[in-house]
């Protein structure tokens, strides 16, 4: 809209964005690097996760515990994330409180000391998360999939990291981690709110000029080669439901498909969506049932999640294929598109009304290539989408008898044969 974005690049070499946003008397900072899973081997998996989390648990000024009292006495909060393709640091405060807060803000980002006494109190911490998420059968098949799916690339491992590599990570990885990531030549800062660009910008400079840490060369993960073979997995669970994801290599960030593939994605998802209508409404064979997209720095996901009765199980892998087919078989309607689209764009304009999504929007458009201003020229992409583009990515990114399917549920064989899935195709 009519507020005022700018960018420019700090004497450290950081880049920062400011937008000014008068509504509410709130600030968002959002710093990222890249980094996250995206970067990580599997003998030290999860040491992204680790590490971000670890950065307001004490810095060279202040305890864990003053950070919370700090934090407290602003209204404020800080923290830090790490994700498939980028780590960093995000807060939220009062805009009267922006000298305060941008100082906190820069000792969790940039002097984080890792204490032995809360690296352990944490590592509990993630151990009980990842014996949760094992007792979640939705995530323990999502993450079956992806295991299967990214044989090489590491995707394919979970960002919380394993039991085994949470356990052995030690604080040396955490601060060479760290280390190597969070430099001032790759990150790009984005303060977003009820401030002044000029004094913000001021501000910035000088708070953040002593931090000059030298970027060193990242290593580029391998490429997944995609499937030419389609693939079952299947783990066995005692339990009431049955859980299956079909799925296949997406797409990359920014990449033309991206576009249609979001809009397939949403033709198939949501309540009015073909899944929800065909394979819950009409056949009663779903409890819940939906698409699921996710781009990523490398080629990312698309799949399609169901649970339903144990006895269900070979249907809905069938009805899934069909719809597949279906799909990449048939143009869909103009009704479809329509709604599509106006649920997309609607949804991505809801998702940045808090200042917070806004920041985190912004520097990730610039992080990955598309350029800061990249927001509207997003909707005008979606708007483009035909229902040739539609059955054109459908053809081409969801062919079945390259499928991963993972399978978990009563009376799973371990592992499944494949040739279950070859007469779904045929």
């Amino acid at each position: 809209g009519g507020a005022k974005t700018t960018k420019r690049v700090l004497s450290n070499g950081m880049t920062l964005i400011v937008k000014e946003v008068h509504a509410n008397p709130t600030v968002a900072f959002y710093a990222a690097v890249p980094g996250g899973l995206r970067f990580e081997s599997s003998e030290v998996n999860g040491v992204g996760s680790f590490t971000a989390a670890m950065l307001r648990k004490g810095t060279e000024r202040h305890t864990s515990e003053e950070l919370a009292k700090e934090l407290a006495a602003l209204a404020g909060g800080v923290g830090g994330f790490s994700g498939w393709n980028s780590t960093g640091v995000s807060g939220k405060f009062l805009s009267r409180d922006f000298d305060r807060a941008l100082g906190l803000f820069k000792e969790v980002l940039t002097e984080p000391t890792f204490p032995e006494d809360e690296i352990k109190k944490y590592r509990a911490d993630v151990l009980a998360s990842i014996k949760r998420q094992e007792d979640s059968l939705p995530k323990f098949t999502f993450k079956l999939f992806l295991k299967n799916l990214y044989k090489e690339h590491p995707y394919g491992m979970p960002t919380i990291g394993t039991k085994e590599t949470v356990e052995a990570l030690t604080r040396e990885n955490l601060a060479e981690h760290y280390a190597s990531f969070f430099v001032p030549g790759r990150m790009v800062l984005t303060v977003v709110g009820d401030i002044d660009t000029e004094y913000v910008a001021a501000k910035v400079e000088e708070v953040f000029k002593e931090f000059r840490t030298e970027a060193t060369a990242l290593a580029t993960p391998v490429t997944e080669t995609r499937r030419s073979t389609s693939q079952r997995v299947g783990e066995m669970k005692e339990k009431a439901q049955t859980h299956i994801v079909v799925g296949f290599l997406g797409t990359s960030i920014g990449h033309p498909d991206s576009y249609a593939l979001r809009v397939l994605s949403d033709i198939l998802s949501g309540q009015g969506g073909r899944l929800f209508v065909n394979l819950r409404d009409r056949q009663s064979l779903a409890y819940s049932v939906h698409a699921f997209m996710r781009e990523a720095k490398d080629p990312g996901v698309f799949a399609v999640y169901i649970g339903c009765a144990p006895e269900k199980r070979e249907q809905a892998v069938e009805e899934i294929f069909r719809e597949l087919k279906e799909i990449s078989t048939t143009a869909v309607t103009d009704a479809e598109l329509e709604r599509a689209k106006n649920s997309i764009i609607g949804g991505y304009e809801i998702g940045l009304q808090a200042v917070s999504d806004q920041a985190g929007n912004l520097t990730n458009f610039e992080l990955y290539g598309q350029g800061y201003d990249f927001q509207e020229e997003f909707t005008r992409r979606i708007e483009a989408v035909t229902t040739e583009d539609v059955l054109g990515v459908a053809k081409k990114y969801l062919q079945l008898d390259t499928a991963t399917v993972a399978v978990v549920g009563p009376g799973v064989a371990v592992e499944e044969a494949d040739t279950k899935t070859d007469e779904a195709t045929k």
